[in-house]
Parts: structure tokens; C-alpha cells; sequence
């Protein structure tokens, strides 16, 4: 039987913070439940979805994609969304650095 998406998806975010499945129950305020369906084949909506990207501080999009809600996209499309992501953290100062830094390195791609 192969493992769902999410769950590798989810067993990464967990082994890089060294967490277990209670520690993030209790960091995302959500049911062990949803976690035990989840390793069980049934991968959680679009809320819980959402409390994850927010607890793991990544796109929700990328956690909705995990767990089949959206469809996937190819690689080189996950890392511009991962960049307009980390874009959109920063202050309107910073957005306007990055943006110059971007445009500064299209001068030495040929």
C-alpha cells in the first residue's frame, strides 16, 4: 500500500522540527483524531489544512496540495510559490529589496 502524500508531506515537517504527532496536536490546536484518520488514509480538510500551514509557518497552499485539495503542481512551480510566499512575509521596505535583488541577478542570467 503506498503512503498517502500527506503523510510523507507531514512526516517531513515533523521529523525537521523533531516533533511527534502529540507535540503538534498541541502546537496546531487540533484534534489527535484528525491526525490518527490522516495516518490512517483520510487526509483533513481545508481548516485543519489551514492550522497546519500556520503552525509550520509554510504556504497553505502547499499543505492543501499535500493532502490532494489542490491539484499538484510541477517542482519549478512549488518554489516560485514558496518565494511569493516568503515574499509576502516580508515588510513593504524588504518587498522592494527583494525586488531589486531579483532584477539585479536577471543581469547575469543569460
Amino acid at each position: 500500500m503506498d503512503i498517502h502524500p500527506f503523510i510523507s508531506w507531514l512526516d517531513g515537517q515533523l521529523q525537521s522540527r523533531n516533533w511527534s504527532d502529540r507535540q503538534l496536536v498541541r502546537e496546531a490546536r487540533i484534534s489527535h483524531n484528525v491526525i490518527s484518520k490522516a495516518r490512517a488514509g483520510t487526509p483533513p480538510g481545508w481548516a485543519v489544512c489551514s492550522k497546519l500551514a500556520d503552525t509550520f509557518n509554510v504556504p497553505r497552499e502547499s499543505v492543501f496540495r499535500a493532502a490532494g485539495l489542490l491539484p499538484a503542481i510541477p517542482e519549478s512551480d512549488s518554489n516560485l510559490e514558496d518565494i511569493v510566499f516568503c515574499y509576502g512575509q516580508l515588510r513593504p521596505q524588504y518587498q522592494d529589496l527583494a525586488q531589486s535583488l531579483v532584477r539585479a541577478l536577471l543581469k547575469f542570467n543569460p
